[in-house]
C-alpha cells in the first residue's frame, strides 16, 4: 500500500532559497540550510530539493550544495536539477539523496534515463511533468525550469513514463506556480487511471485541505512550496509545516 505522503518543495537559484511563481520572479526567502534544519524539526515525511540553476545554464548540478544539504537532511530527499548522465546520478545517490528528480533528461535523453532506472531501479526515478494548459484547453508540457515549450502530446508523455521506468511522476502547473489559488486537477485526471506509480501534485496548495483534497481526487501525495515558507496576504516568510 501506498502511503500519502505531504511534501515541502525548496526551489534554490545560486545556492539561495527562493519561490518562483509561474516559474518566474523568484523571491529570494534565505538560507537553505536553516530551512532542512527547520524541516527536521518538523518531522517531515519527505523533502523536495530542486536547484532551478542547472536547467537555467545548462550546467550540472552543483555538488557542493548537494553535499551541504544532504548531510543535514533527516529525512527522505527527492532532489532534482541538472541530471544530464548516469555519472552525475551516481554522485547524487551517493551523497545520500532517496530518488533523482528530472524533466529534460526525460525529453532529451530517455535512454540515459532508462540506464539510470536499470541500475537503481525505477522507484529512484521521479518525472517532474511541467505543463500548463492552452486557452483552447490543450495541454502543454515544458522542459529547462519551464522555458521551453515541448511538442509532446498526454500520449506522448505517457508512453515517455513507460519507455523509461519511472517510478512516480510530479504534475507540476506552472500556471498555479506560488499562485495560492489551488491545485489544478486536469491533468490528474487524465493520467491518473494508465498509471499504477505514485502521483505527486504540485503547484497552487493554498493550504493544507488543498493537500488533502489532491489525495482525495487521486494523487498518491501532494507537494507544496509556498504554502510552507508564506504566511498570510502580505506573503511574510515563515517556514512551517
Amino acid at each position: 500500500m501506498i502511503t500519502s505522503r505531504k511534501i515541502p518543495v525548496l526551489q534554490i537559484i545560486d545556492g539561495k532559497l527562493v519561490k518562483t511563481r509561474k516559474f518566474k520572479f523568484p523571491i529570494y526567502i534565505g538560507d537553505p540550510l536553516n530551512a532542512v534544519k527547520i524541516f527536521n524539526d518538523k518531522e517531515v515525511d519527505e523533502l523536495i530539493i530542486l536547484d532551478i540553476s542547472p536547467e537555467r545554464k545548462k550546467t550540472g548540478p552543483n555538488f557542493k550544495l548537494i553535499t551541504g544539504l544532504l548531510s543535514e537532511c533527516q529525512m527522505p530527499v527527492g532532489y532534482g536539477g541538472g541530471v544530464q548522465n548516469l555519472g552525475q546520478a551516481n554522485e547524487i545517490f551517493h551523497l545520500g539523496a532517496e530518488k533523482i528528480i528530472v524533466n529534460s533528461l526525460a525529453y532529451d535523453n530517455p535512454r540515459e534515463l532508462k540506464k539510470i532506472s536499470d541500475i537503481y531501479g525505477a522507484q529512484a526515478i521521479s518525472f517532474s511533468i511541467d505543463y500548463d494548459i492552452s486557452f483552447f484547453g490543450n495541454f502543454r508540457f515544458f522542459k529547462n525550469s519551464g522555458s521551453s515549450k515541448t511538442r509532446y502530446s498526454v500520449s506522448e508523455v505517457l508512453q515517455i513514463i513507460q519507455d523509461v521506468s519511472c517510478g512516480e511522476v510530479i504534475l507540476h502547473n506552472i500556471s498555479s506556480d506560488g499562485s495560492f489559488r489551488g491545485l489544478d486537477y486536469h491533468l490528474l485526471e487524465n493520467l491518473k487511471d494508465s498509471l499504477d506509480i505514485p502521483i505527486v501534485l504540485l503547484g497552487g496548495a493554498k493550504d493544507h485541505n488543498d493537500l488533502e483534497q489532491a489525495i482525495l481526487k487521486g494523487a498518491h501525495s501532494a507537494a507544496a512550496g509556498s504554502m510552507f515558507v508564506f504566511q498570510g496576504p502580505h506573503r511574510a516568510v515563515l517556514i512551517q509545516y
